[in-house]
């Protein structure tokens, strides 16, 4: 039997003898540039920050401009990748890019903020700018506020040339998650650093929110590739989790430079046992953020963490502030009277160790309606109707009677009434405009208007505007003014469409019914020839 050594068998070989001798700070290097990478410890217990660092060259001088891949393997699964700048960003075209980075919802409309235990969407968009095809491995990693890789995801998929792939995941937010701002990674790269695949371009980063309740608002938005690291140098950190898998870490490295690439390896242990048995780390989040006195609060302590191999939390007791106590991971309680209420979690794990939390709970009828948003056409006919829809909410915590009046410029189209809508509840309001009668050709203005109500502590939000919206006659469907077979041609192409179809116009809807027909034709046909 013929046995094949392959380069990275070696390495891996020389890797596993040092562990076992105690020396795990050393890292091989193969590949046109010389590569190190080294962590600053070689031992590692929970919670504790893991940096990786190391240094690029080629002939003996430092890499000015390059970009370094790092993969970090825990004992079953990949805990994190990344591409940072060796010295600075590479300017050059890429062959391969990633456009964009979005945090989003299950649709891919954009959404900043997540709630723990949710599950966040991430859409990323990586072009093919060459003219051959090319086969891709895209990864996208997030983080909490501490610097805890939460999940890691990844796909392997080959790009037309000239060609757009995006990819959506949706990863789930952990209970014990850090809130506050969090990040996600985004890199594409010829193969996975262990089988000494580069990155094609720097990666993308996005900030987003990670929240205790759907009232909290985190997320920046999208970011730009980090600054520049010094000459010939790389570094990416990370931190443990409460209960990160012991055993031997690996860290696979590549580095890139004007068209040349060298590959590096490493390991880190991760202890089972961490020196004087941790206590439990005690954490809750209640529902609704804004209580009012008589309603039912939910308080949730899932994020409450053991912190320790094999630990597991026995016992959760609550003092509400007001005489009251109760034990659960998940209770209720209402309060009678309004005030500030200082709860107390008191958690206790299988070794006998305890923690404790509090928060103070503000109790106190609030009044406050919005409007959170419009829909609109940007382009209308004047002897048209005209459907303006509006998100209302209730953003107090008592049920709430008012008038919600739209306007065209200073004009009253319609006020409805909203009778008793409950406490953080949204409603989707819809107005019907009667255009007959308005100057054309013109701009307006669409505002929706709730009542200020007795006590409202926000009247700002009570109004919002939607704008330009350009009227023109009924019929001018390609709009220059003039009633020609440009605006004939746009309503027949679709004949028999309906609102429901990806071919649908609304522009060519003149009647309007929800339908393209007869009827549509012989508006735009009935003035062929009309100039305005």
């Amino acid at each position: 039997m013929r046995i094949v050594i392959t380069r990275k068998f070696m390495m891996y070989f020389l890797l596993a003898i040092l562990i076992m001798v105690g020396m795990l700070n050393v890292s091989f290097s193969t590949g046109s540039l010389e590569v190190t990478a080294l962590t600053d410890k070689s031992y590692y217990w929970l919670r504790e920050i893991v940096n990786v660092h190391g240094n690029v060259t080629f002939n003996d001088e430092p890499v000015h401009e390059g970009l370094a891949a790092i993969q970090i393997e825990n004992p079953s699964s990949t805990l994190s990748l990344r591409s940072v700048p060796v010295g600075a960003v590479p300017s050059e075209v890429w062959g391969v890019e990633i456009l964009s980075l979005v945090p989003c919802d299950a649709g891919g409309n954009p959404k900043n903020n997540f709630k723990r235990g949710d599950c966040a969407y991430f859409m990323v968009t990586v072009r093919n700018n060459r003219l051959f095809s090319n086969e891709v491995l895209i990864t996208i990693s997030i983080y909490d506020n501490d610097t805890i890789p939460l999940k890691f995801t990844s796909v392997k998929t080959t790009i037309d040339p000239e060609e757009t792939f995006a990819f959506m995941p949706g990863l789930w937010i952990d209970d014990w998650a850090s809130p506050g701002d969090a990040l996600a990674y985004a890199n594409v790269l010829t193969d996975w650093p262990e089988n000494e695949g580069y990155p094609y371009s720097p990666e993308k980063q996005a900030t987003f929110g990670i929240t205790e309740l759907d009232e909290s608002v985190y997320g920046q938005g999208f970011l730009e590739t980090p600054l520049q690291a010094p000459n010939g140098t790389f570094e990416a950190s990370l931190r443990l989790s409460h209960e990160p898998r012991p055993g031997l870490y690996f860290v696979y490295v590549t580095a890139y430079s004007q068209g040349r690439y060298g590959f590096t390896a490493t390991a880190f242990m991760v202890n089972s046992t961490y020196p004087g048995s941790p206590p439990p780390r005690a954490s809750f989040v209640y529902e609704p953020p804004k209580p009012s006195s008589g309603m039912e609060i939910e308080f949730d302590a899932s994020s409450s963490t053991a912190e320790g191999y094999g630990d597991s939390i026995t016992s959760y007791a609550w003092d509400f502030g007001d005489l009251l106590n109760g034990t659960g991971k998940i209770v209720k309680h209402t309060y009678s009277d309004e005030g500030n209420y200082t709860v107390v979690l008191n958690v206790t794990d299988s070794e006998g160790l305890w923690n404790t939390t509090s928060r103070i709970i503000r109790v106190k009828t609030i009044h406050d309606v919005a409007v959170i948003s419009i829909q609109c056409l940007d382009m209308i006919y004047s002897d048209w109707s005209v459907t303006i829809s509006a998100i209302i909410k209730n953003k107090g915590n008592t049920p709430e009677t008012f008038n919600v009046t739209a306007y065209y410029n200073n004009s009253v189209i319609e006020v409805l009434t909203i009778s008793q809508l409950s406490a953080f509840e949204e409603l989707t309001v819809t107005f019907t405009w009667d255009t007959a009668g308005i100057i054309i050709p013109a701009n307006y203005t669409v505002k929706i208007e709730a009542d200020m109500i007795p006590d409202d502590v926000n009247v700002t939000n009570n109004n919002l505007i939607y704008e330009p919206i350009l009227a023109r006659m009924l019929g001018d469907v390609y709009y220059d003014r003039h009633i020609d077979i440009y605006d004939v041609v746009r309503v027949t192409r679709i004949y028999n469409a309906t609102s429901t179809e990806p071919r649908w116009d609304p522009q060519a809807d003149l009647r309007p019914d929800g339908q393209i027909n007869i009827y549509d034709v012989v508006k735009v046909t009935g003035i062929y020839g009309l100039e305005y």
